[in-house]
């Protein structure tokens, strides 16, 4: 070894530390752990991220016969999602399809206290008979609490037939025969 490492303080590389070969380092943790990291160093530290669930939907997920027109549907969730800090971002994070046509809808909450975990659903024109319903809820969704939904969600439903009219039975009037 040379006689300017020998005198001075150097790293080393069996404990990964600056030291002098005279004196051990103060202590045997890591002293990188304790400086800020760089400004070019692009590694996040690990955070878990946690998520929250879509709980039920009203008409049921899956369910049939559902009637056509207008009427609002109902997503519950199990965290609150309509608090101001995020109904914004998630009230442009749900869509909607009739078979393969988007339906425009309006989103809308319901701030009476208790009911923040309601988001309702309104399609402006109303839902089509005899078709798939799909409705998509964005991974991206969050709750108040920071919490992200994770993965898309999906409900579907059907619509029931559109009905025709039965046919109009003619009815002839009988007249009483008079004989003369």
């Amino acid at each position: 070894m040379s006689r300017f490492r020998e005198r001075f303080f150097h790293w080393d590389d069996r404990r990964d530390s600056f030291c002098h070969d005279d004196h051990p380092p103060w202590d045997d943790r890591d002293h990188r752990r304790d400086h800020r990291r760089h400004p070019h160093d692009d590694r996040r530290p690990h955070r878990e991220e946690k998520f929250f669930s879509l709980v039920s939907s009203i008409p049921a997920n899956g369910a049939a016969g559902v009637s056509s027109g207008r009427f609002t549907i109902t997503l519950t969730f199990d965290e609150n999602v309509v608090d101001n800090r995020v109904w914004f971002h998630n009230r442009n994070k749900i869509r909607m399809w009739a078979n393969t046509f988007r339906i425009p809808i309006r989103v809308s909450r319901s701030t009476a206290s208790g009911q923040g975990k309601k988001v309702f659903i309104t399609p402006i024109n109303g839902i089509p008979a005899n078709s798939k319903i799909t409705i998509a809820v964005a991974a991206d969704f969050m709750s108040s609490s920071g919490h992200i939904l994770g993965k898309t969600a999906i409900i579907t439903f059907s619509t029931v037939r559109f009905r025709t009219a039965a046919p109009r039975r003619i009815r002839r009037r009988r007249f009483p025969t008079t004989e003369e």
